[in-house]
C-alpha cells in the first residue's frame, strides 16, 4: 500500500482489525461468523451485508462509513458515503431531502418550509439516531406481540 491509494471494503477492514489487534479468528469469534469469511471480506472475494458491515465496525470500534468502498453504490452526494443515500430516503419520506453546493461545500436540510444549514456530523448524528429509533422500535415491537416471536433454536 502506498501513500494515496484508494482501499476498497474489504482492505479497509482488513486495517481497521490490526489497528484493533484482532486475528480474523478473533474478529470472526465476536461477530459469530467464521475467520474463513472473515477473510473472503478482506480478500474482496465477498462483500459484507450492510448489516454485517455495521457489527464489523462496531466490534472494531470503526465508523461504518469509514469502511465502506463507496465506488460499489452511487454516492448521494458529491465526495459523501452510502449512508447518506439512505438517510436521504428517509427524509424524502418526510417530505424533506439534504442539499450540498459543492462551491462553497454547504450541507443543509430542505424542510416543507424552508432549510437549515447543518454540518456533515449533524447528518451522521441523525442517521445513528434512525437506526438505534428502528432498533427500539423493533424490540418494542417483537414485546408487543411476542406470542408469534419464534426463536432460532
Amino acid at each position: 500500500m502506498k501513500v494515496g491509494d484508494i482501499l476498497n471494503t474489504g482492505e479497509k477492514i482488513k486495517l481497521a482489525r490490526k489497528r484493533a489487534g484482532l486475528t480474523q479468528k478473533e474478529l470472526g469469534e465476536k461477530l459469530g461468523i467464521t475467520y474463513q469469511q472473515i477473510g473472503q471480506y478482506e480478500n474482496g472475494k465477498r462483500q459484507p451485508k450492510l448489516e454485517t458491515l455495521n457489527k464489523i465496525a462496531d466490534a472494531l470500534d470503526a465508523d461504518v462509513w469509514n469502511l465502506y468502498d463507496g465506488y460499489t453504490l452511487k454516492p448521494a452526494l458529491p465526495n459523501e458515503h452510502f449512508w447518506t443515500a439512505y438517510l436521504d430516503e428517509k427524509l424524502k419520506q418526510l417530505g424533506c431531502s439534504i442539499g450540498y453546493n459543492e462551491e462553497d461545500a454547504f450541507l443543509w436540510i430542505n424542510y416543507p418550509d424552508g432549510t437549515l444549514e447543518v454540518t456533515e456530523e449533524n447528518l451522521k448524528d441523525l442517521d445513528k439516531s434512525t437506526l438505534s429509533y428502528l432498533k427500539f422500535k423493533l424490540e418494542e415491537l417483537k414485546q408487543e406481540h411476542i406470542e408469534d416471536f419464534r426463536p432460532k433454536k
